[in-house]
């Protein structure tokens, strides 16, 4: 069932909160950043979320975002993500229309990626899919194909790699989950190539306090805003 606006602002308001409890609790002193993930909302409900002081915003399909950027496109300062599964050959569109491209999850897609920003002229800001889990239904670098590849990964002169993003599996078990995270913290603080800027964008609707006590700095929620009865195998959200 879809959320009317009253529903999306409660809903928001509780999220802050609920994030400013868990820092105070845990002592976290930076910054939480909300990536909505919108695929399940209109462009109405994007901007009920914008006027709430949401800025960042994620897509998972290429021409359900492209609509809705145009759609909003008389607001200025929001920034457009991309965090589905991106196919090579979508990949011009997405560097046209997107701030970020979150789900950069092959050495194959990213070339693609460097190839076509070098077209452009311009430099695309990635973050790296990881596969934290080696789950065979996600995509994303398992852990050992990273850190062999990482120089090259990080060697791509059109295309700044400016975060990880992780996700894992939906499990019923909050312990070996939270385990997981905190592998994703220390594998992330480990990578010497990234800059002081960089996020670690781990975390969604029914996990997103486990992932900001393990040391997440961005989390993608989507259900918990706009559905009143939520789907519980949407990815990304």
């Amino acid at each position: 069932m879809s959320a009317n606006n009253n529903y999306i602002k409660h809903q928001s308001k509780k999220l802050l909160l609920h994030i400013e409890s868990i820092k105070k609790n845990h002592s976290i002193t930076y910054p939480i950043n909300i990536c909505v993930a919108s695929k399940y909302a209109n462009s109405n409900q994007i901007e009920v979320l914008y006027k709430q002081g949401f800025r960042v915003f994620g897509e998972n399909k290429i021409q359900d975002g492209i609509q809705k950027i145009k759609q909003l496109d008389h607001i200025k300062d929001i920034q457009w993500h991309f965090i589905g599964h991106l196919q090579r050959n979508k990949v011009k569109k997405a560097i046209e229309h997107f701030s970020v491209i979150q789900s950069v999850d092959s050495l194959e897609l990213l070339e693609k990626i460097n190839a076509i920003s070098y077209e452009y002229n311009k430099k695309t800001i990635c973050y790296l899919q990881l596969n934290i889990a080696n789950d065979p239904k996600k995509f994303g670098f398992n852990k050992r194909d990273f850190l062999e590849l990482q120089n090259q990964l990080f060697s791509f002169p059109n295309t700044i790699i400016n975060g990880i993003m992780i996700i894992v599996p939906l499990l019923n078990d909050k312990d070996v989950t939270k385990k997981m995270f905190l592998d994703a913290y220390t594998l992330y603080k480990s990578i010497k190539h990234l800059p002081n800027t960089s996020q670690l964008s781990m975390g969604m609707s029914q996990d997103y306090e486990l992932a900001i006590q393990a040391g997440s700095t961005m989390t993608r929620i989507g259900r918990m805003l706009f559905q009143e009865q939520g789907d519980h195998h949407g990815i990304n959200a």
